[in-house]
């Protein structure tokens, strides 16, 4: 905890090779209750047959994984990954804030920007910018 370090959870693999040998036993509950650096992979996808959305929905039906801990899962993917702080900040949502920034800075009062549900997964942006139409 608090070291860099995070755990790669691959949930069919781990079955599969039979590092973990049934649900009950898997630990991505323990390990998001100790507040672990959890990321979710699919290990090798042509071996394993299997898709991050496949791995997802199996954690959510035999571990109850929760959108917040999707969230938790997304943060710790990205501070995990080989990419400079930059790539991070984009994908971890500053890159949505700077292109608000952006369009409020060019089209100033004609700009109305609301941004829902802002979190580091992704948010709901409703942009409606007032043009002058051209009279002829």
């Amino acid at each position: 905890r608090g070291n860099g370090i995070f755990l790669e959870l691959c949930p069919t693999s781990n079955l599969q090779t039979k590092a973990v040998l049934q649900w009950s036993d898997y630990p991505f509950r323990l390990f998001m209750t100790e507040g672990l650096g959890v990321t979710v992979n699919t290990d090798n996808r042509t071996v394993s047959q299997t898709t991050m959305r496949e791995e997802y929905e199996l954690l959510r039906r035999h571990c109850g994984m929760t959108p917040e801990d999707e969230a938790m899962i997304y943060q710790n993917s990205i501070a995990a990954a080989f990419a400079d702080d930059h790539v991070k900040n984009e994908l971890l949502g500053t890159g949505i804030y700077n292109c608000i920034e952006r369009l409020n800075l060019i089209y100033q009062d004609r700009a109305q920007i609301r941004c829902y549900n802002a979190l580091p997964h992704g948010a709901v942006v409703e942009i409606t910018i007032h043009l002058n139409q051209c009279e002829n």
